[in-house]
């Protein structure tokens, strides 16, 4: 059966982020969601937390463990492994708001959207810097053509071209 929302989580080293990560994710999701979390041959414990949190929520976790091939690979191989409607990536020393997988799905959804995007924070050791996505005027976020897109991309810095902060539909990222 599909899910509705894969996200998929590459892991290594990063022990002392990592929980926060995972609660921030655990804290939002639904029985019909799917998180992959792709232990990238860390040698912290990252790897014991992530089997931690797959008994915790063995409905809805699933965790690999591989040898270390980097990010990107990592990601790959959670995407093919995705099973849901809409997939979304987060970094392991990131964290969610309480409801930005909700309010980014739901934006999703109303509008038929193939790509959200959120508004975020940089956290560095001594402040948070805001980071406001919006490209429009309307508090809830705006509608935007691919051709406006690549524009805002390369001429000022509202489209971000990272994987994080965003929300996909599985079939723009799945092409075949």
């Amino acid at each position: 059966m599909a899910k509705r929302l894969s996200i998929i989580v590459p892991v290594y080293n990063v022990e002392s982020y990592l929980c926060q990560c995972l609660d921030s994710i655990y804290g939002q999701i639904e029985s019909c969601d799917e998180v992959i979390l792709i232990d990238d041959g860390s040698t912290d414990l990252s790897p014991l937390i992530c089997d931690n949190y797959k008994k915790k929520y063995c409905d809805t976790t699933l965790v690999i463990h591989k040898e270390r091939s980097g990010p990107s690979d990592s990601r790959n191989i959670g995407t093919l492994k995705a099973d849901g409607e809409f997939i979304c990536y987060v970094d392991s020393d990131d964290w969610l708001s309480p409801t930005a997988l909700v309010q980014m799905l739901g934006f999703a959804k109303k509008n038929d959207c193939d790509i959200v995007q959120a508004n975020f924070y940089y956290a560095y050791p001594d402040h948070l810097l805001y980071k406001d996505c919006k490209v429009g005027k309307d508090s809830e976020g705006d509608v935007i053509t691919r051709d406006e897109a690549m524009s805002m991309l390369i001429r000022n810095g509202f489209i971000n071209n990272f994987l994080w902060g965003k929300v996909y539909k599985k079939d723009i990222v799945k092409k075949q």
